[in-house]
This record gives C-alpha cells, sequence and structure tokens, in this order.
C-alpha cells in the first residue's frame, strides 16, 4: 500500500501568545504515560514572538532509520510517525538525527525514554493543543507525501 498523506500539526508564530495552553494540554492528554511532559514546546523568538517545537512528521523520518529496536513507525491508517515510548530504551541514537529538535528524552521517576508527538492518536477529539489554543495559532494539517522509506511504512 502506497502512502500518499500525513496528519499533522500547523503552527503560526503570527497568532502565537506564548500563553503555553498548548503544552499544559498536551500533559493532560497523556495521564496514563510514564511521560510528563509536553510532546510540543513553545519558546520564546524575536521580537516578541514565539517559536514551536514539535514532530512536523517528515516525510521521511531520519529517527527511524537509526533506533536499533524499530520503535518509530509510519501507521497509515493514523497517518503519523509513531514512537513505541514504552519499549524505548534510552540509546538515544534518534534525537540527534531529528532536524526539528522534536524528540525529547525523559527521565520521570528513574525511568528514560525517548517521546515524541503522537498527534494523540487514541485520545478523544484529536490533538488536544489544537483545541487548547486560544487563538488558532496551532492547527490540524493533512498533506502529501512524496515518498517513505521502504520498509518503515506499517
Amino acid at each position: 500500500m502506497t502512502v500518499t498523506q500525513k496528519y499533522g500539526l500547523v503552527f503560526d508564530p503570527l497568532k502565537c501568545t506564548g500563553c503555553k495552553e498548548c503544552e499544559k494540554a498536551c500533559v493532560d492528554a497523556h495521564p496514563d504515560d510514564i511521560v510528563k511532559e509536553p510532546r510540543i514546546r513553545i519558546r520564546a523568538g524575536n521580537a516578541g514572538s514565539f517559536k514551536a517545537t514539535y514532530c512536523v512528521q517528515c516525510n521521511e523520518c531520519a529517527p527511524s532509520t537509526v533506533c536499533p529496536s524499530d520503535l518509530i513507525t509510519f501507521n497509515k491508517e493514523k497517518l503519523t510517525w509513531l514512537l513505541e515510548e514504552e519499549r524505548c530504551i534510552a540509546c538515544n541514537a534518534c534525537i540527534p538525527k531529528c532536524p526539528f529538535n522534536a524528540i525529547f528524552l525523559d527521565p520521570t521517576m528513574g525511568v528514560e525514554t525517548a517521546y515524541k508527538c503522537d498527534m494523540c492518536i487514541g485520545v478523544q477529539g484529536g490533538p488536544r493543543c489544537v483545541a487548547a489554543c486560544p487563538t488558532s495559532a496551532i492547527a490540524i494539517g493533512i498533506a502529501p507525501v512524496e515518498k517513505v522509506r521502504e520498509g518503515a511504512v506499517t
């Protein structure tokens, strides 16, 4: 089956006020996860603007090519790159491969695991950061996939 679309977030820095409601909503959307940190991060940019760090759902996910446990795969049904956090061995190989710095390592409560945006797969209502943003600076987008690495698509 050929993948022709991917699901992702779209961020408009001109609309962002830096309130971080998206970060709070992200953590709240994953109450049972071992990771207790947001998968989207808002930081101050230049001249009062803000930047968002999150998984942009690349056409080809470079971190998936170095994970020794093959835990980063493309889910055709959800149109999203997913990382199996509960099986992560914390080797850190994926972190420097992400050109967007969107994979984080969380040492919460003595457990180290890599994690990234999962588009709130399994959370009713979809990505909570989108619903929580009071200025609509974050939106859901469906984009065409030009090419997905052979074997990475599941």
